[in-house]
């Protein structure tokens, strides 16, 4: 059995709407630190494979490396470890080379070409995805279920697996001899459930928060690290109708060893409005009435 705190993806539903469905306190997760910001995660059948954009990166030799000596003995060091990560790739029709790439996707092109002349590592991104149509929702849930989801993957067509959405994990109790209670609320009913073996993937919040509220764990959490994405609304001189264009078609990897990795990002009228709010209203208004020339880029810290 699954246990999923959130809803199934209502493909249906708007933008906004969707991040107010499908995220953890309707997309805002503040973090107080140095400076506040604001965390996104998934609460949604299918967790981020769902509200992400389809990225699929095999794990860097350095990263696993790193791994195998953090953790000796353990799954990092499994001899079938490359070959289970070809066999999940091709499992999730990943590939780089996209249908969507052809069509539009004039301001990720211009990315590519300017990192070219300054001799910068530009790289096209492996994407679990079929029949992209560059509907530019990738943020809020796909409306034509291009993305090849976990749920579509791993769960689907798995009649031995039962999916209960809307289940909200409130603890974890060990019970005497291996096993684990599980204690959680499902339309305002607390119910439990006794499990042989239990996987807690709830997200990088929400696991820790889980651990320490079962005072399963008190260090859950306090090594928390993050990446922050900063926008940049890019205005050119001639149109690039950025909304027939889609997210990370290329990746400038340029200086991804000093943590910064550059693309475009999804377009609409909707994103671009949000990235500009802090404006003054009639630069606001000049703006966004030249939609067809702008676009928007991710610098990923």
């Amino acid at each position: 059995v699954i246990l999923e705190s959130g809803p199934q993806m209502d493909r249906a539903a708007g933008i906004a709407d969707g991040v107010f469905k499908h995220y953890w306190n309707a997309g805002v997760v503040p973090m107080l630190g140095p400076f506040v910001l604001t965390f996104g995660q998934a609460r949604v059948v299918g967790g981020g494979t769902q509200i992400n954009g389809a990225l699929y990166w095999p794990t860097p030799k350095k990263v696993l490396d790193e791994w195998k000596e953090l953790l000796p003995g353990s799954v990092y060091e499994s001899t079938t470890w490359d070959a289970t990560e070809v066999g999940l790739a091709s499992e999730f029709a990943v590939s780089s080379i996209h249908k969507s790439y052809a069509a539009g996707n004039i301001t990720s092109q211009l990315l590519k070409e300017a990192a070219q002349t300054k001799s910068w590592q530009v790289v096209q991104v492996p994407r679990a995805i079929k029949d992209c149509q560059n509907l530019n929702r990738c943020a809020s849930g796909c409306p034509v279920d291009a993305k090849m989801t976990a749920e579509k993957v791993l769960l689907n067509g798995h009649s031995g697996i039962n999916v209960r959405s809307s289940c909200h994990v409130t603890e974890i109790e060990k019970l005497a001899g291996g096993k684990w209670k599980l204690k959680y609320r499902h339309q305002n009913r607390s119910e439990g459930i006794i499990a042989k073996r239990l996987v807690l993937c709830a997200g990088a919040t929400e696991s820790a928060n889980l651990l320490r509220k079962s005072a399963l764990s008190k260090q859950a959490g306090l090594h928390f690290q993050c990446h922050i994405n900063f926008k940049i609304v890019a205005k050119f001189e001639n149109s690039v109708d950025a909304n027939f264009g889609t997210i990370l078609t290329e990746q400038v990897q340029e200086f991804m060893e000093e943590g910064m990795l550059f693309m475009t990002s999804n377009f609409t009228n909707a994103y671009v409005a949000s990235s500009l709010s802090h404006m003054h209203p009639e630069d606001f208004k000049a703006y966004m009435s030249q939609g067809r020339n702008l676009g928007v880029y991710t610098v990923m810290i």
